[in-house]
């Protein structure tokens, strides 16, 4: 029986668990496994499924993502549109892993090549027979039973096996008298006077011959540390977006159904009672006046308001060539198309996106859901007194999941490992949690070769490989009202300059929707996945603003994390943030991979959103209040930081301050939360 086998697993399963080089437990038995290569999913005739995704765009996206790791620039040079493979991931091969068994009669521990696997597994009869211990008095059958689990692992992306002993070629026995790895150590099968060899810190050499690492970890390779998949997901990716990077003229159009509000190019209500009140005088003339003259002044605002959509975009291309560089325009006009992609049918996919606000349940009487219109009414009432412009509920948000390597021993690069659940934390020492010290035998952050990002590949010289895959996932989107998120930028006094500086921000004229758009994309500058804005800029500066406007949208979706996570039973790594703010709007939906509860998401916002929204006034307690809030800024794995997996901007850019209230950056800020707008 060759160790060469295949497996079939659902296709989500492939893309975060069931990846070339990770291990895994066979769900039919007791055998690890490592998966060996990943297949492209066959049609009905036995053919390759092709992805209609827009590789040079997918790609280009993976770029921008992986800036930080060490080997960044090699992964650019590898990964490129001629270079690489984009699958979509069927099937598996896999191989019997670790090749290291602790025979059950005797206890002697042996290593095998693969070679001498697959020679002395073809002659066992039993399909659990899988060798012979080498033992030579002993010469029984090993089965899955007798597999260890443990393997040592590398930050550059290296697995292998123990380092088994030799002596009296009897093989030697593994001896753990306790869970502490400290206590382990190897004996003689034969005599134990001959050779005891302690286990704790004996140097475990790297086999990768790029690699001089002599501290590699020995762990469970089932530990979440052995290997951490790199995903980058996308939103509503359709084949023509390969023209995104290229073509400016996409990019402003783009741009330009933003600012003119996402709706084509038929003015709001809004915009044309505002037009309509000042033709008629005021707003008394506009609610009291005769109905005919209401008729025809709200006729003369919308001709006002309609504008040439080419000239606009012509107009939009002139000011982004003058304000933003290349790569920034491209970015920009990224985040506006994914978040046109869910409230514009414009750019929705060709099936078209289930989704409904409160808003519109109100504007409906209710008719799109079972709730009473009362019940809506409350709702929509509790969204205004939380200061959001929209809560949207959605059925079917399409994520492309692409999958193009994996690191080992941590999730992030270098320095940027802010997953409490990963890494030794000072709160980790504030509880007295030196376990995983212990187990990797004393070994820290920081120690031995920096954490690289691999690629996936089918050998040393092949193509690179991603895997993507596009599902519907359940999902909520968040929008900010521009008007109010501008009054709590003044109400902070974020506008108040201090003399002397070269540039400052202006407050926007908050009559004028799309100038508030228009300021928000102009003055906003995301930061990258594990970027910290500047804490310290000064008031009136586009840093300042755009800190405290990503801090507050990056806390307000880790909040809504937590809370959805808490009432409708998810586990918190199964919900995925995707931030866009420009927009100041976020979108949290659930991983596809993960348990599949449907419509729980849904159900949640349309049966419980008044528990969720006193839920979410609860959360602004921390454990560790007062320290959290003075000297954690308001963020710690107690009340904001998230797993990795989970996080737009790995735990960085985080305060409750911000949506709350108190202190942040020094500075005791007043809570979006609890600013009011004057009515006119």
């Amino acid at each position: 029986m060759s160790d060469n086998k295949t497996m079939e697993r659902s296709q989500s399963k492939f893309i975060y668990d069931y990846l070339p080089w990770n291990t895994f437990n066979h769900a039919h038995n007791n055998l690890s496994g490592r998966v060996a290569g990943l297949k492209n999913e066959l049609d009905e005739y036995g053919q390759d499924v092709e992805l209609d995704l827009p590789k040079s765009y997918v790609i280009s996206r993976v770029h921008r993502h992986i800036s930080k790791w060490p080997n960044a620039d090699a992964i650019r040079d590898d990964l490129t549109y001629a270079n690489t493979e984009l699958l979509k991931p069927g099937w598996a091969n896999y191989l019997i892993y670790p090749l290291t068994f602790e025979c059950d009669a005797c206890k002697s521990v042996t290593k095998f090549d693969r070679d001498q696997m697959d020679e002395m597994a073809e002659e066992g009869n039993d399909a659990r027979d899988l060798a012979v211990c080498q033992n030579p008095n002993c010469n029984q059958r090993l089965t899955d039973r007798d597999q260890l689990p443990f393997v040592a692992i590398c930050e550059c992306g290296t697995i292998d096996e123990l380092n088994v002993p030799e002596c009296c070629g009897a093989g030697m026995r593994f001896r753990r008298p306790t869970t502490q790895m400290a206590s382990w150590y190897w004996e003689c099968a034969v005599d134990p006077s001959h050779d005891t060899t302690s286990f704790y810190g004996t140097p475990v050499y790297c086999p990768n011959g790029d690699c001089d690492n002599e501290d590699m970890e020995v762990l469970n390779h089932t530990s979440s540390s052995a290997f951490y998949p790199q995903v980058k997901n996308l939103i509503n990716v359709q084949p023509q977006l390969d023209d995104l990077h290229s073509s400016e003229h996409y990019q402003a159009r783009i741009v330009s159904d933003y600012l003119l509000g996402g709706e084509e190019t038929e003015p709001s209500d809004r915009e044309k009672r505002q037009i309509a009140a000042d033709i008629l005088g005021g707003t008394d003339a506009l609610v009291y006046g005769d109905e005919e003259e209401i008729e025809e002044a709200l006729d003369e605002a919308r001709e006002r308001l309609m504008v040439d959509v080419q000239e606009h975009r012509n107009q939009t291309e002139e000011w982004l060539g003058g304000c933003f560089e290349d790569d920034a325009r491209t970015t920009l006009a990224e985040e506006l198309y994914e978040h046109l992609s869910v409230v514009s049918p414009e750019y929705a996919p060709a099936s078209g996106i289930e989704s409904v606000s409160y808003q519109e349940m109100v504007d409906n009487n209710a008719e799109d859901t079972h709730l009473s219109l009362p019940k809506v009414r409350k709702y929509n009432q509790l969204r205004e007194d939380l200061n959001f412009a929209e809560v949207r509920l959605i059925k079917d948000f399409p994520i492309t999941a692409a999958t193009y390597g994996y690191t080992r021993t941590a999730p992030n690069p270098p320095g940027e490992d802010r997953n409490p659940a990963e890494a030794n934390t000072e709160e980790e020492g504030r509880h007295g949690d030196d376990a995983s010290t212990e187990a990797s035998g004393g070994k820290g952050e920081g120690d031995g070769r920096p954490v690289e990002l691999n690629l996936f590949r089918t050998g040393d010289h092949s193509a690179p490989q991603i895997f993507a895959q596009t599902n519907d996932a359940e999902a909520v989107l968040v929008q900010f009202d521009h008007e109010t998120v501008v009054e709590w930028l003044d109400e902070n006094d974020l506008f108040d300059a201090p003399s002397g500086l070269p540039e400052t921000v202006s407050k926007p004229d908050t009559d004028d929707p799309e100038e508030m758009r228009r300021w928000f994309v102009a003055n906003i500058d995301p930061p990258g996945r594990y970027d910290e804005l500047p804490d310290n800029a000064p008031p009136g500066t586009a840093e300042c603003v755009t800190r405290h406007c990503y801090t507050l949208l990056n806390t307000t979706a880790h909040l809504f994390i937590n809370g959805m996570g808490a009432l409708a039973g998810h586990q918190r790594e199964s919900l995925v943030e995707h931030l866009m703010p420009r927009t100041m709007s976020f979108v949290v939906y659930k991983r596809p991979d993960t348990d599949f509860a449907l419509g729980s998401l849904w159900t949640l916002f349309e049966e419980q959103f008044d528990d969720f929204a006193a839920h979410l006034d609860e959360l602004y307690d921390c454990s560790y209040d007062p320290v959290c809030i003075h000297d954690e800024n308001g963020a710690c794995e107690d009340c904001l930081y998230l797993a990795a997996i989970s996080t737009e901007n790995a735990n960085h850019n985080l305060g409750r301050g911000t949506f709350y209230g108190g202190n942040f950056d020094g500075r005791d800020l007043t809570g979006y939360r609890h600013v009011v707008l004057d009515d006119d």
